[in-house]
C-alpha cells in the first residue's frame, strides 16, 4: 500500500489532502502537524512512498524540513503545499530540493496528477547487470505518437539507464524523472496537440477533453515526439523535439519570479530548471535540451 506523510498546522488542510489521497490512490496517510512531528515520524515509521508538506509552518517550517529530508531521508520524496504569500519561499525549496509543487487554491485538480508524476519518477526498477556500471557511452532515442502512457515508460527507461549506469543517485533520480515528465508532457500537450495551460486551471473536464478531442484530429493526431539521450562520463544530454509550430520562450512569465509562481503557465519550466544543470531551447521553441553533469565516482 502506498503511503504519504501530510504535513500542515491546518487539521482541516491535512484532512481535506488525506482523503484525496486515499481516494486517489488506496493509500494510507500519516499526518503531522509541524516539522518537529514529521521527523519523529520519520524515525519511527519511514520510509514514505511521498511527503507533502506546507511552507508556513511553527517550530519548524517546510523548508527547513526539507533540508533534513534531504540531509537524513533522502529516498522519500518531498512535495510542497504553497499558499499566497508564500511564493518566495516556495521557489526556495523547489531550488533546494523540493520533487514538485502545489498550490493549495488548485489541490482538488492538480493533487493527483503531481503526485501521480512524483511517484512514477520515484519508482525503482531493478537493477540491471553489473556490467551496465562499466559503461561508456549510451545512446537512446525513441519516436513517441501524442499516447500519454508512453512518457511514464520513456521516462523510466531512461531513469532505469541513468541508475544501473551510476549517472544519478537516489535524489537525483527522482528530480530528473519530473524534470523529464515535464518536458515530454510540454512537448505532447502544449507542443504537439496545443493546448493551452490555461485550461487546466479551470475546474471542469475542459483540459482532459481537449486532449482527447485532438489526440484523434488532425493535424494534431500524426504529430510525434523526437527523444534522444547520451550517457557519457561527464554528462547526460536529453533532447526532445515535438512537431509543434513552436512558442516564443520570452512570451512565458518568468517562473522564477515568486509573482508568477502560482500561474499555470511556466509550472512545468520553473521545475525543468531547477533540476537540470543546462537547460535551453532552439529559436523555433519545439525543441529543447537538459543536460545533467555526472559527479564523479
Amino acid at each position: 500500500m502506498t503511503r504519504f506523510l501530510v504535513v500542515d498546522d491546518s487539521s482541516l488542510a491535512r484532512q481535506i489532502v488525506g482523503d484525496l489521497l486515499k481516494k486517489a490512490f488506496n493509500a494510507s496517510v500519516v499526518e503531522a502537524n509541524n516539522g518537529v512531528e514529521a521527523i519523529h515520524f520519520l524515525e519511527t515509521q519511514a520510509p514514505f512512498d511521498l511527503i507533502l508538506s506546507d511552507l508556513q509552518m511553527p517550530h519548524m517550517d517546510g523548508l527547513a524540513l526539507l533540508s533534513v529530508v534531504r540531509e537524513r531521508f533522502p529516498s522519500n520524496p518531498f512535495v510542497i503545499l504553497t499558499a499566497f504569500g508564500s511564493e518566495e519561499v516556495a521557489v526556495q525549496a523547489i531550488t533546494g530540493g523540493a520533487a514538485s509543487y502545489i498550490p493549495k487554491q488548485s489541490v482538488k485538480t492538480r493533487l493527483q496528477d503531481v503526485v501521480k508524476t512524483v511517484l512514477t519518477a520515484s519508482t525503482r526498477r531493478k537493477v540491471r547487470d553489473r556490467l551496465t556500471r562499466f559503461i561508456v557511452s549510451h545512446e537512446l532515442e525513441f519516436r513517441l505518437t501524442n499516447d500519454r502512457e508512453l512518457i511514464s515508460a520513456v521516462v523510466a527507461e531512461l531513469q532505469e539507464v541513468g541508475q544501473s549506469s551510476g549517472a544519478f543517485d537516489d535524489h537525483e533520480l527522482t528530480r530528473i524523472g519530473v524534470a523529464l515528465e515535464e518536458s515530454l508532457s510540454n512537448a505532447m500537450i502544449h507542443g504537439n496537440l496545443e493546448i493551452s495551460s490555461e485550461l487546466r486551471a479551470r475546474d471542469d473536464d475542459a483540459f482532459e477533453q481537449m486532449i482527447v478531442a485532438r489526440q484523434n484530429a488532425e493535424p494534431y493526431r500524426s504529430r510525434q515526439i523526437q527523444v534522444s539521450c547520451k550517457f557519457t562520463p561527464s554528462e547526460v544530454r536529453f533532447k526532445i523535439v515535438d512537431d509543434g509550430p513552436g512558442f516564443d520562450l520570452e512570451s512565458i512569465p518568468d517562473p522564477r519570479d515568486p509573482q508568477n509562481f502560482l500561474k499555470p503557465s511556466g509550472r512545468g519550466l520553473l521545475l525543468i530548471r531547477s533540476f537540470m544543470d543546462e537547460v535551453y531551447h532552439n529559436s523555433a521553441g519545439n525543441s529543447i535540451t537538459l543536460v545533467k553533469r555526472r559527479k564523479p565516482r
